[in-house]
């Protein structure tokens, strides 16, 4: 069954964000394993420019990597999160 645009307005935003996401890894997933073994992927994402770090990973592969991922993403913060931005200000904008 296709969703509609309607069906997508009156969805709960935080399982529209959960669907895309796991629709985006199906995705990932699938075109890794095409070309290599059977693949596994996680996802690590700030939805919005103040938003705090999430992770979806279904299939816990990131398990053991805590305190990387911890040093990283809340303990240097400022400096992915500028590194980030200056990506994103340097791409081309629509005409």
């Amino acid at each position: 069954m296709e969703m509609t645009h309607s069906d997508v307005e009156q969805m709960n935003p935080a399982f529209y964000h959960k669907l895309c996401i796991t629709n985006i890894l199906k995705g990932v997933e699938e075109g890794l394993s095409k070309y290599s073994n059977i693949s596994r992927t996680a996802v690590i994402f700030v939805p919005g420019e103040n938003d705090p770090v999430r992770i979806f990973d279904p299939q816990n592969i990131l398990r053991d990597h805590e305190s990387k991922l911890k040093e990283i993403f809340y303990d240097h913060h400022d400096s992915w999160r500028g590194g980030i931005k200056e990506k994103i200000q340097g791409q081309p904008r629509d005409i």
